[in-house]
């Protein structure tokens, strides 16, 4: 390892210990300390404080009053900049960007996508392909603030070829990131966009058509609703009653009620 290595490595360590200042753990340490333990015997000693501090953020317990948005932003900047890195499945080969978020990182709101496509994997942006463009004007139209209302990301962070479903594996390996970004974030509302993102958190098995607008609980703690995904929106032109945009307008504009109630 070269000096520049060295200090990068000293840098990750200080910024670590500052997170871990600031979070105030307050369980599952044992567990956190094993994946640290294995971080050590599987990997180099210049990406172990980078991974450790995403192994951290999985575990935490955050108390959202002492956990600022300066420090809400700086971590996910440091889980970012882990995932910039990332080789855990074949998908970063061909990647031009992880597709990580968009939107404040103390958003009222998740919305969780699928995976980039095209338009995402070159500016490194979720959702502003065809499909993005026609949510971003849905959202507007619901009088939901696309940069304040919403902290927006998807399921995994790098393009699947041809645009294709992401595999198990593939959705396994970026999972921890995911992870990172609601234990960071804390929304009052998780919203699953398309058919991917909701059978990552609910199972498979389920149709859009059938569940959207139901109300679930992740995590214990945060609410979670389905939407369908903009893609599907644009083979399905109509807006007659009960049609998949009718409907989706009628989920926005209830999570626009939510929103609005959170005062």
């Amino acid at each position: 390892m070269n000096a520049t290595s060295y200090l990068c490595c000293i840098k990750n360590g200080f910024q670590f210990l500052f997170l871990l200042y600031f979070a105030r753990v307050n369980y599952t340490l044992f567990i956190f300390y094993l994946q640290i333990f294995n971080f050590l015997i599987t990997n180099s000693i210049d990406f172990i404080f980078s991974n450790v501090s995403l192994l951290f953020m999985k575990y935490l317990d955050f108390n959202e009053k002492e956990f600022s948005l300066e420090l809400k932003e700086q971590s996910l900047l440091e889980i970012k900049n882990v995932c910039s890195q990332c080789k855990n499945c074949p998908l970063w080969e061909n990647r031009t960007n992880i597709v990580f978020s968009d939107g404040k990182a103390n958003a009222p709101v998740m919305l969780i996508g699928e995976a980039p496509g095209t338009d995402e994997d070159a500016s490194g942006i979720p959702f502003v392909g065809k499909a993005g463009k026609l949510l971003s004007q849905m959202i507007q139209d619901a009088g939901i603030s696309r940069e304040n209302d919403l902290y927006i990301c998807n399921t995994i962070k790098c393009r699947p070829p041809q645009n294709r479903e992401p595999l198990t594996q593939e959705k396994e390996a970026c999972s921890q990131y995911l992870e990172a970004q609601i234990n960071i974030v804390r929304p009052k509302l998780i919203v699953l966009c398309g058919s991917t993102a909701v059978s990552s958190f609910l199972g498979k098995g389920f149709k859009i058509s059938q569940i959207r607008g139901n109300k679930y609980i992740l995590f214990n703690k945060i609410p979670a609703t389905v939407i369908f995904h903009p893609s599907y929106l644009l083979r399905n032109h109509s807006e007659e009653f009960n049609s998949p945009r009718w409907l989706t307008k009628k989920d926005l504009a209830a999570i626009k009620s939510f929103i609005s109630q959170l005062g």
